[in-house]
């Protein structure tokens, strides 16, 4: 399709464009979700990725693709809520004039 011309073409924006137009006419057609959700992931949108990778295994069960780059974005998900949850707990450390800035 056009998209995958765009998506491989590093025009994610445009290919992405082209993808939510063409979902809604064909919502279980598997090449489209799989790309999807890789341009998503791209893009950091890894919430939306998944979502499309189980919409894909709604339609094939079992794909060992879909399987294994859900099985890394969720990684990657967990990833980023440890490093945000371990930036919360250290901004108060960090900031010079913060009372407990000096205690352990």
């Amino acid at each position: 399709t056009l998209a995958y011309v765009y998506h491989i073409s590093s025009d994610d924006s445009k290919a992405i464009e082209i993808y939510e137009k063409i979902l809604p006419l064909f919502p279980e057609h598997t090449d489209t979700l799989y790309n999807y959700a890789l341009i998503l992931w791209k893009m950091e949108r890894r919430e939306q990725a998944v979502e499309y990778l189980k919409k894909l295994l709604a339609a094939v069960p079992g794909d060992s693709d879909a399987i294994f780059n859900i099985g890394k974005l969720y990684l990657e998900l967990e990833q980023q809520s440890r490093d945000c949850f371990l930036a919360s707990q250290l901004s108060p450390r960090l900031q010079r004039n913060a009372p407990d800035a000096h205690r352990r």
